[in-house]
């Protein structure tokens, strides 16, 4: 499904009824892609992080502590925003922590802790995106 700014009021209701992490991530997503759609992002994506296995063979995700998504923004440095997603009572795991102290450390790049919807909205205002 394609998101546009007039399907978002449908989905920042009916996905924030649940207060799960993962209701959390998937109302995220969805407000980002809006955004690409319309052109305030360039890219957005969710990071898993383990292993899986399909039939016989395992494989790796995404390094232990990687946060739940990233954005790039439309802006002229091509700032790259990674977001963890956390309940009212969640807290940053040591991984989490390591790989919030590595990104805090470059330019460009924004990490961010979010545990809700509207704050997201609100951290990307403070960084320019328009929605």
């Amino acid at each position: 499904m394609r998101y546009t700014k007039r399907s978002w009021s449908a989905i920042g209701s009916q996905t924030m009824k649940k207060r799960t992490e993962s209701s959390l991530v998937s109302a995220c997503l969805k407000y980002l892609q809006c955004l690409e759609n319309i052109g305030h992002i360039i890219w957005c994506d969710r990071l898993n992080s383990g292993s899986a296995q399909q039939g016989k063979y395992r494989f790796r995700l995404c390094r232990e502590g990687t946060p739940d998504m990233f954005c790039i923004l439309n802006d002229f440095k091509g700032t790259v925003v990674w977001i963890e997603a956390k309940t009212d009572s969640g807290e940053l795991t040591e991984g989490q922590k390591a790989w919030e102290t590595r990104v805090e450390s470059l330019d460009c790049h924004v990490y961010l802790v979010v545990k809700d919807i509207d704050k997201l909205k609100e951290h990307l205002k403070f960084l320019g995106v328009k929605e």
